[in-house]
């Protein structure tokens, strides 16, 4: 179950309750990133790529990473996950619907966190669409218990690597409503 204060939303702050299967209980604050974020943010995201990436070589991992620190997660519309105050995880859009990254620390791993990101993050830009590595079985599991699904598949990756990509895109669902009137409602396990 997850609860969000939406009243916080507008300030660039969420406190966030979650109990994915019962305790414990994880309370996180999501809010907007600040430039003296960074070096946490790096943080996460190497400890995140060196479980979630191993399949890929450190050179790799080694580039993204320093152009995030040169300037692409900071213009990047970034939202990060608190947990007692640190940094437990953090999402990136790149365009208004596209989630150009979603990391959460090894430590924080299977709380929450990652879902509650993508319920925040749809939210405020709506249905998302999102690339993962196909090798990166766990992250495909993960966006389709969000209620992502695969519409394409893109080789080699972003930075000419021979990685396969997927693109994956929430699923809308039609939902009849009590009035039997129909709207869209985006599918999600959140």
């Amino acid at each position: 179950m997850l609860q969000t204060d939406n009243s916080a939303m507008a300030t660039g702050c969420a406190s966030v309750t979650s109990q994915p299967d019962g305790p414990p209980v994880v309370h996180t604050i999501i809010c907007k990133m600040k430039a003296s974020d960074l070096d946490a943010c790096l943080m996460v995201w190497w400890q995140a790529c060196m479980v979630g990436h191993s399949f890929l070589p450190k050179s790799v991992k080694l580039r993204q990473w320093r152009r995030l620190r040169d300037g692409q997660l900071n213009v990047a519309n970034t939202w990060l996950a608190l947990d007692d105050r640190q940094v437990a995880g953090f999402a990136s859009v790149s365009d208004p619907s596209h989630l150009a990254g979603l990391f959460v620390a090894p430590a924080h791993q299977r709380k929450g966190i990652g879902r509650q990101l993508v319920a925040h993050i749809a939210a405020v830009a709506g249905a998302l669409e999102v690339d993962v590595y196909q090798a990166n079985q766990e992250a495909r599991a993960f966006y389709r218990e969000q209620g992502f699904q695969t519409v394409d598949r893109r080789f080699p990756d972003l930075d000419g690597e021979r990685y396969a990509l997927l693109r994956m895109r929430q699923k809308p669902e039609l939902d009849l409503g009590a009035n039997g009137g129909s709207c869209l409602r985006w599918v999600g396990h959140v």
